[in-house]
C-alpha cells in the first residue's frame, strides 16, 4: 500500500486544461503535502540558522508520504464500506 499512495502522490493536485497556450501539467498531490509540511515545519521551527534545508526537505517529504498513505486507506476503506453496504454485507 505504501507505494501506491506515494504513486497516488503523482496525481496532479491542480490540474490544469491543456489547451493550445498553455502545456504546463501543474503541481503533483505529493509536492502540494510537502510544500504545506514545509511550511509549518519552516513557521513552527523558530531558529532558521539551526535547520538545514536538507533536513526541512526531507521531513516535509516525510509528512506528504504519511498523508497519502493515510489518505489511501481512507479511500480505500470507504470505497469497501461503500461495497458492502450495497451489498448488504455486514463487517
Amino acid at each position: 500500500m505504501k507505494n501506491a499512495a506515494i504513486n497516488a502522490g503523482n496525481a496532479l493536485a491542480f490540474p490544469t486544461v491543456e489547451s493550445q497556450y498553455s502545456h504546463e501539467e501543474g503541481v503533483t498531490l505529493r509536492d502540494y503535502f510537502a510544500a504545506k509540511a514545509m511550511q509549518s515545519l519552516i513557521k513552527s521551527s523558530g531558529d532558521h540558522t539551526r535547520l538545514s534545508a536538507m533536513c526541512v526537505a526531507d521531513a516535509s517529504y516525510m509528512y506528504a508520504n504519511a498523508m497519502l498513505e493515510e489518505k489511501e486507506k481512507y479511500f480505500y476503506g470507504a470505497t469497501l464500506e461503500r461495497i458492502n453496504k450495497q451489498l448488504n454485507i455486514k463487517s
